[in-house]
């Protein structure tokens, strides 16, 4: 994006001169189109923290029930690894993070699925 917003870029202006109103109605274009990637962006972030949170739900879960042993998370790092290859966070160590981030705030706070504001909100024991 350009410094100076009030200046339109075009591709071809032999053709069409612009006047104060097509310029006006550009700058309005283009802070609506990096408005929506901001929301769309924000939405992303929003459903992986969610999916994440899940994630570590369900690792608490399967492994209280199944007992599947030690090398339960490492199986399942090289098979989402296997599975979901341009995909980052499926390590062993993020698996345990994501894991640990589970535990704690499920059992302290209200959990919060919208990015950018607060996370966790502390339950008022009054």
């Amino acid at each position: 994006m350009k410094n100076n917003d009030n200046i339109p870029q075009f591709v071809n202006s032999d053709s069409f001169m612009a006047d104060k109103n097509y310029v006006k109605w550009l700058s309005d274009l283009k802070k609506r189109f990096h408005i929506a990637q901001l929301k769309a962006a924000v939405k992303v972030n929003t459903e992986m923290l969610k999916f994440y949170w899940s994630l570590g739900e369900d690792i608490c879960e399967k492994q209280k029930q199944y007992k599947w042993g030690a090398n339960f998370m490492k199986r399942l790092s090289l098979d989402l690894r296997a599975e979901f290859p341009k995909a980052e966070g499926f390590s062993v160590v993020n698996l345990y993070y994501i894991k640990r981030w589970f535990v704690f705030y499920s059992s302290h706070t209200n959990f919060f699925y919208q990015a950018g504001k607060k996370l966790q909100d502390v339950e008022n024991s009054t």
